[in-house]
C-alpha cells in the first residue's frame, strides 16, 4: 500500500467516525437530563424543608423562653413563635396554646409545640410518585416542640 493510498483510508475512516458520532452527544444529554433533574429538584426541596425545620425548632425555643417568664401570657408566647417563625409565619404555621404542668409556678415546665404544613416547589413529588408509582404526598407536616421549666 503506497503513501497516499494509505492517506486517502485514514482519511475515509476519520469522516466515517465522524459521521457516526453525530447525535452522540444528545442521545448522552437525553438519558443523564431527568437524573440531574431529579437530584436538583431534591437538593431544592430538601433544602427548604430542612430550612423550615431549623426555623420552626428556634421559633417554638423562643416561645418557651418568653413563656417560662411569663407562663400565663399564651397570647404573648404564640406570638413570640409566630414572630420568630419569620418566613414562615403564614396560614400554613400552627400554634395551638402552650400547655404547663399542674398550675404554671414555679419549678413546672412549659411545652410549647408548633407545625409547619411544608409544600414542594419543585415537581420532584409528582416525577418519584410517575416512576415509582406510589403515592408520595406533595406536602407533608414538620413539628416542633420545646420544653423548659418555668422560673
Amino acid at each position: 500500500m503506497n503513501n497516499s493510498t494509505r492517506k486517502s483510508t485514514i482519511g475515509c475512516i476519520r469522516r466515517y467516525t465522524r459521521l457516526e458520532q453525530n447525535g452522540v452527544a444528545l442521545v448522552e444529554f437525553a438519558l443523564i437530563l431527568p437524573t440531574f433533574l431529579l437530584l436538583l429538584f431534591g437538593m431544592i426541596d430538601f433544602g427548604r424543608a430542612y430550612s423550615t425545620s431549623v426555623t420552626l425548632t428556634n421559633a417554638v425555643r423562643e416561645g418557651a423562653r418568653y413563656g417560662i417568664t411569663n407562663p400565663t401570657d399564651n397570647a404573648g408566647i404564640v406570638a413570640k413563635v409566630q414572630n420568630a417563625a419569620g418566613p414562615y409565619n403564614d396560614k400554613n404555621l400552627s400554634v395551638p396554646n402552650p400547655t404547663c404542668n399542674s398550675s404554671c409556678t414555679s419549678s413546672q415546665s412549659v411545652v410549647v409545640t408548633s407545625s409547619y404544613s411544608f409544600s414542594f416547589i419543585t415537581p420532584l413529588a409528582a416525577i418519584a410518585n410517575f416512576v415509582s408509582g406510589g403515592t408520595i404526598p406533595s406536602t407533608f407536616t414538620i413539628t416542633s416542640s420545646a420544653t423548659m421549666r418555668i422560673e
